[in-house]
């Protein structure tokens, strides 16, 4: 009936979810191994967001010989997505995540990835994230017409100096701005509050 379910409602991915959920389930009070694993992996695969549960128990599921070929599926599979980069994490594989958040930065030249990784890249990378912080500031501070912009922005600074090497690099960036926006006193005086 559930499998019938999920066949039927393919175009409605929280019920397909549900179902898949409650065969892991009956999967498991009938200790059917194949289907828990394949349960466990679609589960992963399709969640919204990482499940380090489901991770954790579909890696339990296989020797350390076979989890690499398991674990570069899963890459494949969700490559360019948080949910890659989260594994990159999990299996401290930093080399790899410092390249999906360049490659991720070199298109949007925002914040949110660099700011969610900057502590555990800082070690090895310091001096690449000093300098696409550089660049996520000054495309931001074209942007930028509103004393919460501006709050952010000086936030923004906040983060870029906690980076080793990222402090001096910040001062010069908020001295200069200061300068050059001078005309803008709300900029000017959210930039000052900055904590650096």
């Amino acid at each position: 009936m559930l499998e019938n379910l999920i066949a039927v409602n393919q175009n409605l991915p929280g019920i397909v979810h549900k179902a898949n959920e409650k065969l892991l389930e009956i999967y498991r009070k009938t200790k059917n191994e194949a289907k828990i694993t394949q349960t466990l992996r679609w589960l992963f695969l399709n969640a919204r967001r990482f499940d380090l549960n489901l991770y954790n128990e579909y890696k339990s599921r296989f020797s350390k010989n076979e989890w690499p070929d398991q674990l570069e599926k899963f890459i494949s599979e969700k490559a360019d997505s948080d949910f890659v980069e989260s594994i990159f994490v999990e299996e401290k594989k930093y080399d790899r995540l410092f390249t999906s958040v360049k490659k991720s930065h070199t298109r949007w030249k925002d914040f949110y990835k660099l700011e969610k990784y900057s502590e555990i890249l800082s070690e090895n990378y310091a001096s690449e994230l000093v300098q696409m912080f550089k660049e996520s500031l000054e495309e931001s501070v074209k942007e930028v017409n509103s004393r919460p912009q501006y709050a952010e922005l000086a936030k923004h600074l906040e983060n870029r100096s906690k980076i080793p090497g990222g402090k001096a690099a910040a001062l010069t960036i908020r001295d200069e701005w200061v300068e050059t926006y001078r005309k803008r006193p709300a900029m000017v005086d959210e930039l000052k509050k900055a904590r650096l």
